[in-house]
């Protein structure tokens, strides 16, 4: 669908990721892009030429994010 609450993508999808994105670089994580491995980013402590990942992120939009995406939508329209 859409609306990214059922995993097919849309603004809902993208905002929690951007909003996860965020929240970990400036949690002093360096987030990068999952795909090879099944996930939409993993974490770095460090730079990725100088150690392996911490941790794989798959992220799920909440129903908060959903909705806050709808509104943003509506008010642009």
């Amino acid at each position: 669908g859409g609306d990214g609450g059922d995993g097919g993508g849309g603004v809902s999808t993208f905002v929690a990721r951007c909003a996860a994105h965020v929240h970990f670089r400036v949690s002093g994580w360096l987030p990068r892009s999952g795909l090879q491995y099944g996930a939409d980013m993993v974490l770095y402590r460090n730079h990725p030429s100088l150690v392996h990942s911490d941790h794989c992120v798959v992220v799920q939009p909440s129903r908060d994010v959903t909705a806050a995406a709808a509104a943003a939508g509506a008010a642009a329209a």
